[in-house]
């Protein structure tokens, strides 16, 4: 679980360091620094290694949470825009102008609101980058200052942000459009499609936003991880370090521990979706969103990205 290669001694001290940061406390900070570089060692227990390999998760889930709700709240606020939108041309309407070739016209303008969710995501982006790619420079010491203006970050921003809005708005229309056409075909009125479209916004503001929110915080924090390796100009490649436990997905086991160059992706768009069978049952992960270069796998995923320490 703890990779030697993945934890100098000198890196362990640093994450105990900043774990016991909120801590204060000068023995706790000892013993987990103690802790940590024991578990180093071919002879350190395995609870150990599990508790230290813990302790290295929860110091990032701890950076990235207040950014996690942001990204929540952001969504909740432009699905809100969105519903009241809809839910107002809905009440414009007639039953006898529910039609199905109407229902474009109920929706709300989507390319305004990709463009929200576009300014929104790209801001909290650059947020969680910025916290991130000194937290990675502090942790293994590079003599660098992380720069989240370089053109390679840049050039990420603009390219995934866009896409990233573009994908989920398209999500979203057909799942309203979707509804809406079957409450038409059932003869349902404007009151009842005005509660289906409520009914479909508190579903997605109860568990969604918060699902969309951890897996995008998480994506820009390891794509800072990822660009801080790039910027020191001594790290050539990258480990994938997945959080192991009963809920750990197929694929992100596999990928534990996977080492490849800095500029490698472990998965390309248009790579055949990868099949795992396990105790009985069959797994299919799509490799067609984007280029996946760094954690996350998937939706909720719970890896991060190392840079590979040769000694």
């Amino acid at each position: 679980m703890i990779n030697p290669n993945f934890l100098t001694s000198e890196l362990a001290e640093k994450v105990a360091v900043e774990v016991c940061k909120p801590i204060i406390i000068n023995e706790a900070t000892v013993i987990l620094r103690q802790m940590l570089i024991d578990s180093l060692k071919e002879a350190a227990k395995e609870d150990d290694k599990k508790q230290a390999h813990d302790m290295l998760f929860n110091a990032l889930f701890k950076a990235i949470s207040p950014y996690e709700k942001k990204f929540e709240t952001m969504l909740k606020r432009i699905w809100d825009e969105e519903k009241r939108i809809l839910v107002a041309n809905l009440k414009k309407m007639k039953k006898a102008w529910l039609q199905k070739d109407k229902v474009d016209s109920i929706l709300y303008p989507t390319a305004v609101f990709e463009k929200k969710l576009a300014n929104g995501a790209s801001g909290i982006f650059v947020e969680v980058m910025e916290k991130e790619g000194p937290r990675i420079v502090s942790l293994y010491d590079f003599d660098m200052i992380f720069d989240v203006t370089d053109p390679k970050v840049q050039e990420w921003l603009e390219s995934y942000t866009p896409m990233f809005s573009k994908k989920l708005e398209e999500v979203n229309v057909a799942k309203l459009r979707a509804e809406l056409i079957e409450g038409m075909n059932a003869g349902e009125g404007v009151s009842e499609l005005v509660r289906r479209v409520y009914e479909t916004y508190d579903d997605w503001g109860f568990r969604r936003a918060k699902r969309i929110a951890r897996t995008e915080t998480l994506r820009a924090s390891n794509k800072a991880a990822l660009e801080t390796y790039r910027q020191s100009g001594v790290v050539k490649k990258k480990i994938w370090v997945s959080y192991i436990d009963k809920k750990t997905c197929p694929s992100c086991e596999l990928l534990d521990g996977k080492v490849i160059g800095l500029e490698e992706n472990y998965f390309s768009v248009g790579d055949p979706p990868e099949v795992i069978e396990r105790d009985g049952q069959k797994f299919t992960f799509d490799n067609s969103y984007c280029d996946i270069d760094a954690p996350p796998r998937h939706v909720s995923c719970r890896c991060t990205l190392s840079a590979w320490i040769e000694e």
